[in-house]
């Protein structure tokens, strides 16, 4: 069977739905609000019977791409470990109490360290075979860190990702023309995810066509954030939502993401199973 395949809501563009080689496409403007969304439907419940034909309404899943401890409510996750703060003796208890939730490990753009690099990559070598994800790790030009140890430390975890074929969880503030050469220059082959993003429209599309996939989080939840315009735009099998650090569960995320787009919740779900599974599978 042919994998779905879908630009759907792709920041007012043209638009395609495939199914069992059946293809539907049409240009669609965003005043057509009934449009957008009749397509967008016809998209999820495409790409959910072909990625997981068995998911019910009654066994859905969250899914959490992004938080830094295992929470109960969600059953597909990616547990974060930043190596370049922790102390390397607590690793394999924190990775403990990861339980049954996939993990990523990195190094941070903040919390890096020049003496601290060698036993840090250590780690991450010495988890590799545990990991479902390398990261977070990235650029940021508002952190203390010195932007040229951050760049070298990302490029050699950008290294690893593709070493092990791992996707590779990306924190990034204001770099991302940066970013974009990286990505440009280097031609990684595994999946950049831009974890947290919050910025305009036009960023996202930059980002979605240089190949990355987008997460959202908390910036959801502002009326006021351009993050929700990004998301409103972004294609659906390119996103994913997350909690991070935030003191909010991620049933309210995924519940304000649905409004913001105009979809049942349930509907949503199904696509974001059907992204984390096809990432980290």
């Amino acid at each position: 069977m042919r994998r779905a395949e879908s630009r759907i809501f792709a920041f007012g563009r043209t638009c395609t739905c495939r199914r069992d080689g059946r293809s539907l496409r049409e240009t669609l403007d965003f005043d057509d609000t009934l449009s957008i969304r009749a397509l967008e439907r016809l998209w999820l419940h495409s790409a959910a019977s072909i990625s997981n034909p068995g998911l019910t309404a009654a066994r859905l899943m969250y899914t959490d791409l992004h938080c830094h401890s295992a929470r109960p409510e969600v059953q597909r996750s990616l547990v974060n470990i930043d190596l370049a703060e922790l102390n390397t003796n607590d690793i394999d208890a924190v990775v403990a109490a990861a339980g049954r939730s996939r993990i990523s490990a990195g190094l941070h753009p903040w919390h890096l360290v020049e003496h601290g690099l060698a036993a840090a990559f250590d780690a991450l070598e010495r988890l590799s075979p545990r990991l479902a994800a390398v990261g977070e790790c990235g650029l940021d030009r508002c952190a203390a860190t010195p932007y040229e140890l951050q760049r070298r430390t990302f490029i050699r975890q950008i290294e690893c990702a593709e070493r092990w074929e791992k996707p590779l969880i990306v924190h990034c503030v204001r770099a991302y023309g940066d970013l974009l050469v990286l990505r440009q220059t280097l031609k990684p082959k595994q999946v950049w995810i831009v974890h947290g993003f919050t910025g305009k429209p036009g960023l996202a599309e930059q980002l979605v066509c240089a190949g990355c996939y987008l997460s959202f989080g908390k910036a959801l939840l502002n009326p006021r954030a351009s993050a929700r315009d990004s998301w409103r735009a972004a294609p659906l099998d390119r996103v994913f939502l997350e909690t991070d650090a935030a003191d909010i569960s991620i049933a309210t995320i995924h519940a304000e993401a649905a409004t913001i787009r105009g979809l049942d919740l349930t509907a949503l779900q199904r696509q974001l199973v059907a992204n984390f599974d096809r990432v980290f599978r």
